[in-house]
């Protein structure tokens, strides 16, 4: 499952949409290594405000993904660190095929969010699952480049994304590529309320 725009899981494709917006503060990089993110378990454990707490995707000795406390400031580290816990979620979502945490994340008039997520619930309702896939966030900074769409902020993320396979019941495995791939996005993010939410992911 891919989460550039040319794809994601085969069967989502991201609505790349203008967004706009730039952060008043000077540009400020943050490394954002990945980190052990799941206990698995023989079948996802799902609630309506839970992840799953494993599934066919997640390693041995893996946990959800927590939010970090920066990840509740309005402020611009606090963005960097929201930014780096909405690309493991999406990771999480691909181990688990389960966008729980991501749904809570995403603002309404992110399109390429709903997307991912309506897809994501559409294979996992059909049986269907992804093998691999995974992604490994190496960095986050502030891209202060401007936006058509209102955002406060948008963080550059590059990440490596494993080759994966949607599996389902009903047709043979499709693979998405064969060796992983590093990848360049945007998250936009805006306050809202009490917290960041995504309002559009790029590239």
């Amino acid at each position: 499952m891919r989460i550039g725009v040319t794809g994601l899981l085969a069967v989502v494709t991201f609505v790349a949409a203008a967004c706009g917006g730039s952060a008043a503060e000077p540009t400020s990089t943050s490394s954002l290594a990945s980190v052990p993110v799941s206990s698995a378990t023989a079948t996802p454990a799902m609630s309506p405000t839970s992840p799953a707490t494993g599934g066919p995707n997640v390693r041995p000795g893996e946990r959800p993904p927590a939010m970090p406390a920066a990840a509740k400031q309005h402020t611009q580290e606090g963005a960097l660190a929201f930014a780096g816990y909405f690309i493991r979620a999406l990771d999480w979502s691909i181990a688990t095929t389960d966008p729980t945490s991501l749904e809570a994340m995403s603002a309404p008039e992110c399109k390429a969010c709903h997307s991912y997520i309506t897809e994501l619930n559409k294979l996992r309702a059909e049986g269907g699952r992804i093998q691999g896939g995974r992604i490994t966030l190496s960095s986050a900074s502030a891209d202060p480049s401007p936006r058509d769409r209102p955002s406060e902020y948008q963080i550059a993320v590059k990440y490596v994304q494993d080759p994966d396979y949607v599996i389902r019941p009903s047709s043979l495995p499709s693979p998405d590529g064969t060796a992983s791939k590093t990848y360049r996005s945007l998250v936009l993010l805006r306050w809202i309320a009490t917290a960041w939410q995504t309002v559009e992911l790029e590239g």
